[in-house]
C-alpha cells in the first residue's frame, strides 16, 4: 500500500493468504466495566480449564478447514486474568501442530486484546518475549483522558487511562506496527478528532476505529461525526501525518458502491471463517453469539469439541451474503462500500430468530463516515497536486451560465439566463457532497472560471482554445481542433456538415488523451450521403482506434468491445445538471432547449417520479438491444418522439452503424491478443467522467506513443 504515496486512507495490512479465527474464550471476568461493552453478562465462573483446552485444540486440528492460515485468539472479559492459562495453551498448541506435521505448523499466529491494565505484570511479560515472533497483541486505548475515562472505567467508577497510557508506551515500544482499537459512541463523538491525534502523538500509528453498531445515536450525531473527521483530516494534512499514519475511519474503499462480487460476500466471518470455544467446550460462530453477549435471544451454539459441529446449523453462517440479509434499500445504496455490521448484533435485535435480518442503525453514521473519507480524499489530491479522485458513481453539473463548456451534442443558448452566482455554486457544491455526487464544473467559454474548493471532489470541463489557469480533466473541442490540449478524456462535439472529417480530428486529439468521446449532433439531419460519409469515416476511425487499443479509447468504436450489458449516459438516474438558476434538470441540455424543464431544486431534491421514464428498464425499445454503448439521449427523445422513453429512429440507426464497426474490429483482434487487452478495461460506463474513475488520470499522456 505504501506504493499509493499515502497511508491515511489504506487499510491495515493483513496476514497474507486465507485466514480461519479460533477464539478461546478463556474467561467471562473483567477487571474493567466498561461503558459501552456488548458483553452484557460478565462474571467469574466461565473460566476455561486446561483440560478443556487441550480437547478444543485436538478438535480443531482434526478439522477439514481450508484456510491456509490460521490465528488463535485469546479474549474474555479481559484475558490477561489467565496469562498463565494462555501460556500453557499456546505450548500444546505448538507441540500439537509439529506433532501432527498440522499445514498450519508455520502459518500460525497467537493474538490478543487487552484493555491493558496487567500489561506491564511479570507473567504478561514473560508470554510475551516467549512467544512474541508468533504474537498479535491490541491494547486498547479509546484517547485522551477524558475520551478514555468517560467508558474504561474500574468497577468502583475510576478511570484507567493513567494505567493504560502507561502501559501502552511499553506496548508500542515491543510492537511498533500494532494497531489499537477505538470504539465511539453518542457521548464522546465530540472527542474523536482529538483522541485520535493524541493516540498518534503517543507513538501508535495505526488506529482500527469505528463507531458502535447498536442503535445509539442521538438526532445530530452524524454532523458531529462529519465535522471531527473533517477536523482530524484537517490536522493530518497540515501535520503530514496522512504520509505515515492510519486511521480506519477514513479508508478508500468506504462509500463506493458495491460490485457484484462484494455483494455475494458476507461483511462479517462469523461460522464461516472463524469459530469460538467457551469454557464447557461449547462452540460458537463468534463470540458475539455466546449468552454472555446477547441481550434479547438465546446463545447460538453450533456443537461441541466432545460430539463436534451440526454442519447443519453451521450452513446459514456460510450461506450468509449481502443481498439475502439486507433491504433493497442497502442493496441498492450509493454508498454501500465499508458498511459494516455485526452478525451477532443484527440476530440479537432482529425481529424473528434468524441470522439473515441486518440491522441498520448505523446508517446514518456510515454516510456521515462517507462524507469525511470524500473530503479528505479531495483535500490529499489537492495537496499531492493530483487530479481529484472520483468515488462515486453518480454526477452533478454545474451549469454555470448560458455560455458554459457544453459536453455533449445539446447546444447551449446566449438567451438563457446569466451566469451561476458565488451562493448558487457554493450551494450546489454543497448539495452534491451531501447526495453522493461528484461535482462536474462546465466552465464559462469566456469570463472568469469556477474553482472547487480543495475539499470538493470533482472535475473541470473547458472548451479547447479557452484561457484559464485551472487544469482542465475534460477538454471539450466544437468541430474544429485548434491546438491539441492534454487531459485524460476529450470530447468532440461534430456537426453534421463537419462528418467528413471525423478521423482528420479525431487523429489530432488522439495522441494527447486516453478517452476520445465523440458526440454528433443534427443526426436527424443525415441525408443518405450523410450515412454514407459517416461509414467510411467509422473505417478510418477504427483502423486508429486498432493501433492502440492498449492504451486509448474512442467511444463510437470501442465502448461496444467491452461492453456486457446496456450502458447509456445516465441522465436523469446516474447525473443531473445544476442550472444558473439554482433549478435541477436531467442533463444540461434541459436547461437549454426550456429552462422550465426543472425536475427539482437544491432545496426539495430531485422528483423522482418525473425522471423514472429516464431508467432503461422503462425503455422497451432499447432494453433488448445489443447496441450498449448508445448514449440513448433522453433529450434527443422527448423532442423528436414527445417521450422520454422512445429513441428516434434516427439515433438507433446512428449507433448501430457504430455497434456493427465495432462487431468487425473485435473479429479482426487474434484472441490471444484480446485476451491481453481486456486486461486493463474494468469499467463499463460510458459517462466519460468514469473514464477517470477507471485511472485514466493515472496514464501518462505521451504524445510519442503513437
Amino acid at each position: 500500500m505504501d506504493d499509493q504515496g499515502y497511508k491515511l486512507g489504506t487499510w491495515l495490512e493483513g496476514t497474507e493468504g486465507s485466514t480461519f479465527n479460533i477464539t478461546f474464550v478463556l474467561t467471562q471476568d473483567c477487571n474493567l466495566s466498561c461503558g459501552y461493552c456488548y458483553i452484557s453478562g460478565k462474571n467469574t465462573a466461565g473460566r476455561m480449564t486446561f483440560e478443556t483446552a487441550k480437547k478444543a485444540v485436538d478438535y480443531c486440528l482434526g478439522l477439514n478447514i481450508p484456510e491456509e492460515h490460521v490465528v488463535w485468539d485469546f479474549i474474555g472479559g479481559e484475558p490477561l486474568l489467565e496469562v498463565e492459562l494462555m501460556d500453557q495453551i499456546c505450548d500444546y498448541i505448538k507441540v500439537q501442530m509439529y506433532r501432527l506435521s498440522h499445514k498450519w505448523s508455520d502459518r500460525y499466529s497467537f493474538s490478543f486484546t487487552t484493555n491493558g491494565v496487567l500489561y506491564d505484570t511479570p507473567a504478561v511479560q514473560r508470554f510475551i518475549q516467549k512467544h512474541y515472533h508468533h504474537l498479535g497483541v491490541t491494547v486498547t486505548i479509546d484517547g485522551t483522558k477524558e475520551k478514555h475515562d468517560m467508558h474504561r472505567r474500574f468497577r468502583d467508577g475510576t478511570g484507567s487511562y493513567d494505567i493504560v497510557s502507561k502501559n501502552a508506551r511499553l506496548w508500542i515500544s515491543q510492537f511498533p506496527d500494532a494497531a489499537t482499537k477505538v470504539t465511539f459512541s453518542s457521548p464522546d463523538l465530540p472527542y474523536l478528532k482529538d483522541s485520535i491525534a493524541h493516540i498518534w502523538d503517543m507513538g501508535i500509528r495505526n488506529v482500527a476505529a469505528n463507531v458502535v453498531y447498536e442503535d445509539v445515536w442521538h438526532d445530530g450525531d452524524d454532523d458531529i461525526l462529519e465535522t471531527q473527521m473533517r477536523e482530524l483530516a484537517d490536522y493530518a494534512i497540515e501535520t503530514g501525518l496522512w504520509k505515515t499514519h492510519v486511521c480506519l475511519l477514513f479508508a478508500d474503499g468506504v462509500g463506493k458502491k458495491l460490485g457484484r462480487t462484494e455483494l455475494n460476500r458476507n461483511w462479517c466471518g462469523g461460522g464461516a471463517h472463524m469459530l469460538a470455544i467457551d469454557h464447557l467446550g461449547k462452540i460458537y460462530p463468534c463470540v458475539r453469539f455466546m449468552g454472555y453477549s446477547l441481550v434479547n435471544k438465546k446463545a447460538v451454539v453450533l456443537g461441541d469439541i466432545f460430539s463436534g459441529i451440526d454442519t447443519d446449523k453451521l450452513r446459514p453462517f456460510q450461506a450468509l451474503d449481502v443481498p439475502s440479509q439486507s433491504s433493497q434499500e442497502c442493496i441498492e445504496c450509493d454508498v454501500s462500500g465499508h458498511c459494516a455490521w455485526c452478525q451477532g448484533y443484527n440476530y440479537d435485535t432482529a425481529k424473528t430468530e434468524t441470522i439473515y435480518q441486518r440491522a441498520t442503525a448505523i446508517c446514518k453514521m456510515h454516510k456521515a463516515r462517507v462524507r469525511a473519507n470524500d473530503y479528505y480524499f479531495a483535500r490529499l489530491a489537492n495537496v499531492r497536486d493530483q487530479r481529484i479522485p472520483a468515488r462515486h458513481k453518480k454526477t452533478l453539473y454545474l451549469v454555470t451560465g448560458g455560455n458554459a463548456v457544453p459536453i455533449c451534442s445539446y447546444r447551449t443558448s446566449a438567451q438563457a439566463s446569466g451566469m451561476m452566482s458565488a451562493d448558487t455554486f457554493s450551494r450546489g457544491l454543497e448539495y452534491a457532497a451531501r447526495n453522493f455526487l461528484h461535482s462536474v464544473v462546465l466552465q464559462p467559454i469566456a469570463g472568469q472560471p469556477y474553482a472547487l474548493p480543495p475539499g470538493a471532489l470533482g472535475w473541470h470541463a473547458i472548451l479547447a482554445g479557452t484561457q484559464s489557469t485551472i487544469r482542465p480533466d475534460i477538454v471539450v473541442y466544437d468541430n474544429r481542433v485548434p491546438e491539441a490540449t492534454e487531459a485524460p478524456v476529450s470530447v468532440l462535439l461534430l456537426d453534421r456538415r463537419n462528418v467528413s472529417r471525423l478521423s482528420d480530428l479525431t487523429g489530432e486529439i488522439l495522441p494527447v488523451t486516453n478517452r476520445l468521446v465523440v458526440a454528433l449532433r443534427d443526426v436527424h439531419g443525415f441525408t443518405e450521403s450523410d450515412t454514407a460519409a459517416y461509414e467510411t469515416q467509422l473505417d478510418l476511425v477504427s483502423a486508429q482506434a486498432q493501433r492502440c487499443l492498449h492504451s486509448k479509447e474512442i467511444n463510437i468504436i470501442t465502448d461496444r468491445l467491452w461492453l456486457s450489458e446496456m450502458h447509456n449516459c445516465g441522465a436523469g438516474v446516474t447525473s443531473f445538471a445544476l442550472g444558473p438558476n439554482g433549478l435541477l434538470y436531467i442533463c444540461p441540455g434541459f436547461y437549454y432547449s426550456d429552462p422550465d424543464r426543472a425536475v427539482g431544486s437544491l432545496e426539495t431534491g430531485v422528483n423522482q417520479q418525473l425522471v423514472e421514464l429516464c431508467k432503461l428498464d422503462r425503455a422497451p425499445v432499447c432494453k433488448g438491444c445489443a447496441a450498449y454503448h448508445c448514449r440513448r439521449c433522453v433529450l434527443d427523445n422527448l423532442e423528436h418522439t414527445g417521450e422520454l422513453n422512445i429513441p428516434a429512429r434516427s439515433q438507433c440507426v446512428t449507433s448501430h452503424l457504430e455497434l456493427k464497426r465495432s462487431v468487425s474490429l473485435r473479429s479482426e483482434i487474434p484472441d490471444g491478443t484480446w485476451a491481453e487487452l481486456c486486461q486493463p478495461f474494468g469499467v463499463t460506463s460510458l459517462d466519460p467522467l468514469d473514464r477517470i474513475v477507471a485511472g485514466y488520470s493515472s496514464r501518462q499522456v505521451n504524445p510519442q506513443k503513437e
